[in-house]
C-alpha cells in the first residue's frame, strides 16, 4: 500500500515538474520570438541602403573605398577617419550614421546645412571650412579642433558644451560677439581674421592662448589682451589701431607679431563735428607734438604744440584749393576763401628718436559757417595738397601728363594702378552732422570719360596698410551690407551737367531685381576743409565684392569687362588670362546652335533669367551704351551644378553699373529720346549683340523676355513707381544743388536743374507705352 502510494506521488510530481517545464519552455520561446524579430530588423534595418545623394555616394566610393553600388549602415558606422573635402557636396544628410567618426574634412564643399552633425559624438577633429553654413550644430565631448573658415557665421553659439577644444578656426564670416568664447577655456590656437569683430574682453580670461589671429576685424581696444601668454603668435594688423602701447610688455615673449609699440599717438581733446569759432583744442602727449591745420601730413617741420590751439575762422585763410586748375576743358576758378571752406582740418603726430608716430586727423566744422545747412551726410577727405595737384604727382590735375603734349586726351587724371593712388584719412558725418567713423585710406582717380570734368570722382580704398582693411557701415538705405573693400565718390559721370541723379535713380528702380546693381547714397564732400559739391557714394564691381556678398573664394571668380580692342569684346577685369575663353566659346555655342533645341544646355553655361533681365533694363532705359560698353560680367569657375547655393553654380552672370546715357541722356529732344527704339539697336549687326540675338530667336528665350518686360513695365517701370522714386531722390538732393552749381558751374541755376528733372519725370510717364509698342513691332507682330 505504501508502496503505491509512493509511486502515484512521485508520478504526480513527475508531471507537475515537467508541466512547469514546459511552460517554462514556452515563455521562453515567447520571449525569443519578439527577440528574433528585434534582431532580425536590426540587421535588415543595418543591411538597408541608406537613401544618400548621388555625389555624397560617389565621393565615399572614391575616398573611403566603397564598393560600387547601395551602401548601407554595416558599411560605414566603423569608419573612424574620412575626408571628402572638394567634391562639391551639397547634401550629405546621411552622415549621423557614421557612428565610430573620430576625424571628418569636409571642407571646401557646397553645404548650407548639415544634419545629423550632432549625432557625431566620437568626434575629434572637424573642418567644415569654405562651405555656406549659416548655422552649426556639433556637440561631441571629445572635439579637440573645429575649423569653420569662410562660411555665413554670424554667432558662435555653437560651440557650446565644446570643453575640450583646443584649436579653432572661425576665419572670414560675420561674427561680431565673440563672448560664448569664454566658455572655451582650453583654447591655445584662436584664427578669428576677417570677421566684424569689435570687442574683445571675451578673450581675456582665455589663460592658456598661445597664438592669436585678428587680422582685418574692428578692434580699436587691445587692452583686454596684456594677460594672455600668447608665445607664438599674435596679428592684429587691419584693425585700424592707433596705438599698441599696451602690448609691449604682453608681446616681449612673443615669437611673431605684426605691429609696433614704438610710439603712441597724440590724444586729442575735442572729437570731429562742429565747433563754435573761439573754441581750444589740447594735445597730449609724453613726446613732442607736432600738428597742421590745413589737411598737411605733420612732420618735425611742422608747428610745434605748446599749448591749446585756438579753433576759428581767421586759421580758414588757407590757400583755396578749389582755384587750381583741375581740367583742360574748364578755367580755374576764382573764389574767395570764405566761399568754400567750411572747417579746420587739425593733423597731429608725436616725434621722438627720429620716429613719427601714427597721425590723427580731426575735422572741425565752424558752426557759423555752411556746415549742417544741408541735409545729406558728410565724407571729409584729408591729405597732402601735393597728393593731388601738384603737376608732377597730382591726382586730380591735367599736370605733367598734360603739359608734355597738350593733348586734351592725356593728364595726370588720366592715370590709373597703385602707383596714382595716394593716401588719405576719411571722416563720415549722418546727416545730422553726427561724426560716424574715421579711417585711413587710399584714393584714386576713378571712370573713363568724366575724369576730364573738373569734378572727378573719387575710388576710395580700404587697405590694412592704411589701418582697417574694410569699410564696416551701413552707408545704404536699401542694403543690408555693411562691410565694403571699395567704394566710389561718383560725380555721376555723362549726367554731370544734367540731373545729378540718372545713374543711382535707375539703379534704385530695380535694386529687388535678379540682377547685381550699386546701391548709392548722395554724400556732400569736402577736402581738407573746402567744400566739394554733391557725390555718390557707390558700391563697385570687383572680386571682393563679389566674395563679401556670396561667400566665393576670389581665386575662383572670372570677372570681366567689356573691352572694344579685345576680339572677345571682354577683357579679363580680375582672374586668369584664359578667363575669357569661357565666354567666348559660349557665344559661339549659342550662335551655331538651335536655341530652341539646345535651351536647357546653353542655360547650364549661362543664368538666361539674369541675361534677359539685364537686357530688359537697358532698353527700358534706352541705354544704347551698353553690351559693347559698361558691361561686367562674371562666374565662379566651377563645373555647372544645379543643386549648389545661389551664385554658386558655374554660370556666367551679368552686372548693371554706369548707366548714365539712359533716360534720353544722348538726346536734344525727350520725345525722341521716349521713342528710342533700344530693341533695334541690341539686334543690330555686331559681335556684342550676338548672344541677346540668338536667345530671342528662340521660342523659349522670347517668350521669357517678352514676360520679363512686361511684368516691369506693370512693376518696377510703372510710371507711379518711377515719378515716386525721381521725387523721392530729387529732395534728397534739392536743398543741397544750389550751392553745388555754385561751387562747379556744371549748371547755369537752379531753375536748369529742375528743368533736366522734368525731363526725367516726362521720361518715366511715356516709355512705357513705347516699349509695348517696341515689343509688339518686333516680337508680337512678326510672330
Amino acid at each position: 500500500m505504501k508502496a503505491n502510494t509512493s509511486i502515484q506521488f512521485e508520478s504526480q510530481t513527475f508531471n507537475l515538474c515537467f508541466k512547469e517545464k514546459i511552460m517554462t519552455l514556452l515563455r521562453i520561446t515567447l520571449l525569443l520570438i519578439p527577440l528574433t524579430v528585434i534582431w532580425a530588423f536590426i540587421y535588415y534595418v543595418a543591411d538597408k541602403p541608406l537613401e544618400l545623394d548621388p555625389l555624397f555616394t560617389e565621393a565615399l566610393q572614391t575616398e573611403a573605398g566603397m564598393p560600387p553600388g547601395p551602401i548601407d549602415r554595416n558599411m560605414v558606422k566603423d569608419l573612424t577617419e574620412l575626408d571628402l573635402s572638394g567634391y562639391q557636396l551639397t547634401d550629405v544628410e546621411g552622415i549621423e550614421y557614421f557612428a565610430s567618426l573620430e576625424h571628418l574634412n569636409l571642407s571646401q564643399n557646397l553645404l548650407s546645412e548639415i544634419p545629423g552633425l550632432e549625432n557625431l559624438d566620437k568626434l575629434q577633429t572637424l573642418n567644415v571650412s569654405f562651405n555656406q553654413l549659416n548655422a552649426l550644430n556639433v556637440s561631441s565631448p571629445f572635439l579637440i579642433e573645429l575649423d569653420v573658415e569662410a562660411n555665413d557665421l554670424s554667432n558662435l553659439s555653437f560651440l557650446q558644451g565644446l570643453d575640450s577644444l583646443q584649436r579653432l578656426t572661425i576665419r572670414d564670416n560675420d561674427i561680431q560677439d565673440v563672448s560664448p568664447l569664454e566658455n572655451v577655456p582650453l583654447l591655445t590656437y584662436l584664427n578669428a581674421r576677417g570677421n566684424q569683430i569689435f570687442d574683445v574682453k571675451p578673450l581675456s580670461g582665455l589663460t592658456s592662448l598661445q597664438n592669436l589671429n585678428l587680422r582685418n576685424n574692428q578692434v580699436k581696444d587691445v587692452s583686454p589682451l596684456t594677460d594672455l601668454p600668447l608665445g607664438e603668435r599674435l596679428y592684429l594688423d587691419g584693425n585700424g589701431i592707433k596705438d599698441f602701447s599696451f602690448l609691449e610688455e604682453t608681446i616681449a615673449t612673443t615669437v611673431d607679431y605684426d605691429f609696433s609699440t614704438a610710439l603712441s599717438p597724440p590724444v586729442i581733446s575735442e572729437p570731429s563735428g562742429t565747433l563754435t569759432s573761439g573754441s581750444s583744442v589740447t594735445l597730449d602727449s609724453e613726446a613732442d607734438v607736432y600738428y597742421t591745420l590745413n589737411g598737411e601730413t605733420p612732420s618735425p617741420s611742422s608747428a610745434k604744440y605748446t599749448g591749446p590751439i585756438l579753433i576759428n575762422n581767421e586759421i580758414l585763410n588757407n590757400t583755396v584749393l578749389a582755384n587750381n586748375r583741375v581740367s583742360v576743358f574748364q578755367d580755374p576758378f576764382t573764389f574767395q576763401n570764405e566761399v568754400v571752406q567750411d572747417a579746420v582740418v587739425l593733423r597731429a603726430a608725436t616725434y621722438e628718436n627720429g620716429t613719427m608716430s601714427e597721425t590723427i586727423t580731426r575735422t572741425y566744422f565752424l558752426i557759423d559757417r555752411s556746415f549742417g545747412n544741408g541735409t545729406l551726410p558728410v565724407v571729409s577727405l584729408s591729405l597732402d595738397e601735393a597728393s593731388l595737384f601738384n603737376e608732377q604727382t597730382g591726382i586730380y590735375v591735367p599736370g605733367d601728363y598734360y603739359n608734355s603734349t597738350q593733348d586734351d586726351q592725356e593728364g595726370n587724371y588720366r592715370m590709373s594702378g597703385s602707383e596714382w593712388e595716394r593716401e588719405a584719412t576719411m571722416e563720415y558725418f549722418t546727416e545730422d552732422g553726427q561724426f560716424a567713423f574715421v579711417q585711413d585710406i587710399g584714393i584714386r582717380i576713378h571712370g573713363g570719360f568724366s575724369r576730364a570734368l573738373p569734378q572727378k570722382s573719387l575710388r576710395l580704398y580700404s587697405k590694412s596698410e592704411y589701418g582697417q582693411s574694410r569699410f564696416y557701415y551701413p552707408f545704404f538705405q536699401d542694403s543690408e551690407q555693411t562691410e565694403f573693400n571699395r567704394l566710389v565718390l561718383r560725380n555721376s559721370g555723362n549726367d554731370w551737367r544734367r540731373s545729378m541723379l540718372r545713374d543711382a535713380m535707375m539703379h534704385r528702380l530695380v535694386k529687388d531685381g535678379a540682377v547685381d546693381m550699386q546701391h548709392a547714397q548722395p554724400v556732400t564732400v569736402y577736402i581738407n576743409g573746402e567744400y566739394w559739391g554733391i557725390h555718390n557714394l557707390r558700391e563697385t564691381f570687383s572680386t571682393d565684392y563679389i566674395e563679401l556678398k556670396y561667400n566665393i573664394d576670389p581665386a575662383n571668380i572670372a570677372l570681366l569687362e567689356s573691352e572694344q580692342s579685345e576680339q572677345s569684346g571682354f577683357k579679363v577685369e580680375e582672374g586668369l588670362p584664359g578667363d575669357a575663353n569661357d565666354y567666348v566659346e559660349m557665344v559661339e555655342f549659342a550662335v551655331s546652335e538651335d536655341v530652341d533645341e539646345s535651351f536647357d544646355e546653353l542655360n547650364s553655361m549661362m543664368d538666361i533669367e539674369n541675361f534677359l533681365t539685364y537686357m530688359s533694363y537697358q532698353i527700358y532705359f534706352g541705354n544704347k551704351d551698353a553690351l559693347y560698353n559698361n558691361t561686367a560680367i562674371w562666374k565662379k569657375k566651377v563645373t555647372y551644378n544645379s543643386n549648389a547655393p545661389a551664385m554658386h553654380d558655374g554660370r556666367w552672370r551679368w552686372m548693371l553699373y554706369d548707366v548714365d546715357q539712359g533716360f534720353g541722356n544722348n538726346f536734344s529732344n525727350v520725345d525722341e529720346a521716349i521713342q528710342s527704339d533700344t530693341i533695334e539697336y541690341f539686334l543690330r549687326e555686331h559681335s556684342s549683340t550676338e548672344l541677346f540675338k540668338a536667345i530671342v530667336s528662340s521660342d523659349r528665350g522670347q517668350a521669357i523676355f517678352i514676360n520679363k518686360m512686361e511684368s516691369m513695365l506693370d512693376k518696377e517701370f510703372h510710371p507711379d513707381n518711377v515719378l515716386q522714386t525721381i521725387d523721392q531722390m530729387t529732395s534728397e538732393i534739392s536743398q543741397d544743388m544750389p550751392r553745388h552749381i555754385e561751387r562747379w558751374q556744371n549748371l547755369e541755376n537752379i531753375d536748369s536743374w529742375d528743368q533736366e528733372v522734368d525731363w526725367l519725370r516726362q521720361y518715366a510717364e511715356k516709355r512705357p507705352e513705347a516699349v509695348r509698342l517696341l515689343i509688339e513691332n518686333h516680337f508680337v507682330i512678326q510672330n
